[in-house]
């Protein structure tokens, strides 16, 4: 499904750098993050261990990408991040005070507007939505696609789903957060 949804994006987004199988690797990925202005992970997401939020992480083709390592990463293109992994917007619910989340992570190292999931979600449900999202994001030919879009796009994505009669557990877990 990680192959259909990028397809998707490619399709959308002409000169996307695709990371897939043995490219998706920690540091490809860690230097991707700091090159480009938009980035979409489609790969499984983890919460932290109970009451360590900082080993939440993306799991890539070689180890995982943790929140702590975005968090140390410096990311000066930062603008999008869709998160297509299960729990990037969700923390440990024992952390007290602020919840701690790959999402938030995500946001705190310079994404200004970033999409992720509530828990877990279908490996169908990535290219579905993103499918949608995306051909909003590039619908006019007359302007370049701007990441404050971000969050009528996903409420574009989830419209359709719901209008196709995608049941609701399929799209109600994904989120933006920012701009």
């Amino acid at each position: 499904m990680v192959e259909d949804e990028s397809e998707n994006i490619q399709r959308y987004a002409k000169h996307a750098n695709v990371l897939m199988g043995p490219k998706a690797t920690r540091r490809a990925v860690l230097s991707g993050l700091k090159q480009h202005p938009w980035v979409h992970l489609a790969c499984h997401g983890r919460l932290g261990d109970k009451g360590q939020p900082f080993r939440a992480s993306f799991e890539l083709y070689d180890k995982p990408l943790t929140l702590l390592d975005v968090i140390r990463a410096r990311l000066p293109n930062a603008e999008f991040a869709f998160l297509s992994a299960c729990h990037s917007a969700s923390g440990d619910a024992n952390t007290r005070d602020e919840n701690i989340h790959l999402s938030a992570a995500m946001q705190f190292c310079g994404f200004r507007s970033v999409v992720g999931t509530l828990w877990e979600m279908n490996d169908e449900d990535g290219p579905t939505i993103s499918q949608e999202f995306y051909r909003y994001m590039f619908r006019s030919s007359e302007r370049s696609p701007s990441f404050t879009d971000s969050a009528e796009a996903l409420n574009h994505a989830v419209r359709a789903m719901r209008k196709a009669k995608v049941p609701i557990e399929h799209w109600v877990m994904f989120v933006h957060i920012g701009a």
